[in-house]
């Protein structure tokens, strides 16, 4: 993995290229200067705050900072696997090979919420293409309870590929893989997997700054649970000054 002193020498070269100084960038970003001249020097840690505050002032791609996708990863056979799989969500093209009964499928899921615990990336990035072709075939040739029980596995996988996406650096397949588990959710018929979508979804708003978007996404998401609504809830959200 690439250091913190990288991210900060990125953030130089960004900051540099505006023709910023550090402490017009801190001012911008809403971070303190020494914590930035810090950063930049390598003496203190980009936290994920830091680097979309910074990225959001520089109106750069947080990737731009943290160097991503990680390229001296050598696992990374898996993600040409994945992007090919969901490609295909929508088409029922036949799995090779066959796809397997969803209670022989639920034994590799289960394996993959293991997996996704410990952070095995690698062991998870190898078993997750084939959950992928077999679960979008049987959702687009089946109806009924199988259909939506293979959906909640479906999103459950499409979460493990976008935990492998995410960890290994690319952004942008994590975003696609969102999208693929909202769509999924949607046809488990599950409020919960849809309330998680939802999460998710504003978690990639606030990745790059979108925050009063992405707060919003939570609220909605929270009155669409069975029992709750902004008059139930123990406290009222939180406001955002910023988006």
């Amino acid at each position: 993995m690439r250091d913190e002193e990288s991210i900060g020498s990125r953030c130089a070269v960004a900051r540099t290229l505006k023709g910023w100084s550090q402490e017009a960038l801190a001012a911008r970003a809403g971070v303190s200067a020494s914590l930035l001249q810090s950063v930049e020097q390598g003496r203190r840690v980009a936290s994920p705050d830091f680097v979309t505050a910074v990225a959001t002032a520089l109106q750069v791609d947080q990737a731009r900072l943290t160097g991503q996708p990680y390229d001296e990863v050598v696992e990374h056979g898996s993600i040409p696997e994945i992007r090919r799989a969901i490609l295909r969500y929508d088409v029922p093209v036949d799995p090779v090979p066959p796809a397997r009964d969803l209670a022989v499928i639920q034994t590799d899921i289960d394996k993959v919420s293991r997996l996704r615990q410990a952070a095995r990336l690698a062991e998870l990035g190898e078993l997750v293409p084939r959950l992928l072709n077999e679960l979008q075939y049987l959702v687009a040739t089946t109806a009924g309870e199988l259909r939506e029980r293979a959906a909640g596995m479906l999103a459950t996988t499409y979460a493990a590929a976008g935990q492998v996406a995410y960890k290994w650096g690319y952004a942008d397949l994590d975003s696609i893989l969102v999208d693929r588990y909202r769509w999924a959710a949607a046809l488990s018929g599950d409020p919960l997997l849809m309330a998680i979508a939802d999460w998710q979804r504003a978690g990639q708003h606030m990745m790059v700054g979108s925050y009063t978007s992405g707060l919003r996404i939570i609220d909605t998401a929270l009155d669409a649970l069975p029992g709750q609504t902004r008059n139930t809830r123990a406290s009222p959200p939180r406001s955002a000054t910023s988006s």
